[in-house]
Parts: structure tokens; C-alpha cells; sequence
């Protein structure tokens, strides 16, 4: 375990920006992915909370969140989404190793 720690470390300093930028806009795509999806969950909130405004008239009573019932169908949703985003990070590692791979190959070849 402690080569293979080492051998990335070494594979990432020989190409570092390159890494670095990609691993930059990996985070900042996965941000997008998280701000997009908690924007449309939290549509039906805020649906809620006006509605619940519009009738009291009160703002205090209209954030009283304990009359909201979330339901299954939120859970689920949520769950689904994880599922599809989580495994991003494992794929993005993969593709990372291998094209540092490829490029350390490309590197050793002697032309005759």
C-alpha cells in the first residue's frame, strides 16, 4: 500500500498542473452538480413556504418547518442522485491514474 501511495505521488509531481487543473475542475463541476440538484430539491419548499406565508401572513408562523411533511419521495430522490453522483469520484480517479500512466509510458519510449 505504502508503493502504491508513493508511486502517485510520484505520477502526479511529473505532470502537476495538468493534474491540478484537472482536479480543479473536477471540484468545480461537482459543485455545479451539487448547487443544480439542491435548487430543484428544494423547489417544493419553497412552494411550501409561500403558500404558508400567503395564508398567515406571517413570516414566524410561515417558517414553522414542523408543519411540512417531507415524504418518501424526497428521501428517495435524493438517494437516486447520490447514487448516480457518487461514483464520479471513482471513475475520475481512474481516468486521472491512467492518463498519468499513459503519459509516464509515452515518456520511457525510446525512438530509434
Amino acid at each position: 500500500a505504502l508503493e502504491a501511495i508513493g508511486r502517485t505521488f510520484s505520477l502526479c509531481h511529473k505532470d502537476f498542473w495538468s493534474t491540478l487543473g484537472s482536479m480543479v475542475l473536477f471540484i468545480l463541476i461537482m459543485i455545479l452538480i451539487s448547487i443544480v440538484v439542491s435548487a430543484l430539491m428544494s423547489i417544493p419548499f419553497v412552494i411550501l413556504f409561500f403558500d404558508q406565508w400567503g395564508e398567515t401572513g406571517n413570516i414566524i408562523e410561515a417558517l414553522n418547518w414542523q408543519r411540512y411533511d417531507i415524504g418518501v419521495g424526497y428521501v428517495i430522490i435524493n438517494s437516486i442522485v447520490a447514487a448516480l453522483v457518487y461514483p464520479l469520484y471513482a471513475i475520475f480517479s481512474v481516468a486521472l491514474y491512467l492518463k498519468l500512466k499513459f503519459k509516464e509510458d509515452q515518456d520511457t519510449v525510446v525512438i530509434p
